[in-house]
């Protein structure tokens, strides 16, 4: 198994954490409780990058009053009500502005892993079917960290982005694919610092991830072109952003990548399956 845990610093208290991301500087100034603070680092330090000269393209503020916490963004206030609704917003609010500068980009609601060539698969599926505890089994696995809930594609070139904010479980994962100690756990999610080994990489294929089959026997198969367009235009962001509603862009995508469906419900056998395949695609 590949090195994961980061080790976040203890304490931003005071300072800014700056972080670069899809190419855009974003600085966050906090100004709160230390505990505040280090779960900002645990959470975004995967994207942290030295301080970038002028101003930040995004820049926040996170303060602490009587009466709680604020994160003020583009001189909004917006109070959180502990620190998992300000890790959700903050990262919200990232990744909705990071869609309104990079309009070049289709934002997939998806995870994606590095293969040992380099190349990205694309883990597609509903909120709340595992997309992100597959993402962090396949890192046992030699797999490297792009996302776990965000994956920018270039449609014109098939490059995936990364966004390695730290990888968000809503529940713990089996025994066999124990969490780091430097985990946070908040009120809504696991966040789970991870180390990235590379930014970006060229999309080989796209799963999707469900887990209607019982049997811990994955079932991996082919998708149409015209099957996964329809999946992965639900599964798209931003797709008003792009010409024709971005029916060309997904369309580009489904036709130059091939993509496949996944169903099981055992983690070490749905690994071993995405390995298979990653090892056959050309």
């Amino acid at each position: 198994m590949q090195a994961v845990a980061l080790n976040p610093a203890s304490s931003i208290a005071g300072e800014a954490l700056h972080l670069r991301a899809l190419g855009c500087n974003i600085a966050i100034h906090c100004q709160a409780s230390p505990d505040v603070c280090r779960a900002l680092d645990i959470a975004f330090g995967g994207m942290r990058a030295p301080p970038a000269p002028g101003r930040a393209n995004l820049e926040y503020a996170v303060r602490q009053t009587d009466s709680g916490i604020l994160l003020e963004a583009d001189s909004t206030n917006i109070p959180a009500e502990d620190i998992g609704d300000l890790l959700y917003l903050l990262d919200k609010s990232i990744t909705l502005a990071l869609q309104r500068i990079r309009t070049d980009l289709c934002f997939l609601h998806s995870g994606a892993v590095t293969g040992p060539d380099g190349r990205v698969i694309v883990l597609t599926a509903a909120s709340g079917s595992g997309k992100s505890t597959l993402t962090w089994a396949l890192l046992h696995h030699g797999f490297g960290y792009l996302s776990d809930e965000l994956a920018p594609i270039d449609p014109r070139t098939l490059v995936v982005q990364g966004y390695r904010h730290a990888l968000c479980l809503k529940r713990k994962p089996p025994e066999s694919y124990r969490l780091p100690s430097a985990t946070l756990e908040t009120t809504r999610t696991l966040h789970v610092p991870v180390a990235g080994t590379s930014d970006q990489g060229s999309v080989a294929a796209i799963l999707f991830v469900s887990h209607r089959y019982p049997e811990n026997h994955p079932v991996l198969t082919d998708m149409s072109p015209a099957r996964a367009a329809i999946h992965l235009y639900s599964n798209t962001l931003n797709p008003l952003a792009h010409p024709n509603d971005g029916l060309d862009a997904i369309a580009g995508i489904v036709q130059h990548v091939p993509s496949y469906e996944l169903n099981s419900a055992n983690l070490g056998a749905a690994c071993a399956a995405i390995q298979a395949l990653f090892k056959n695609l050309r």
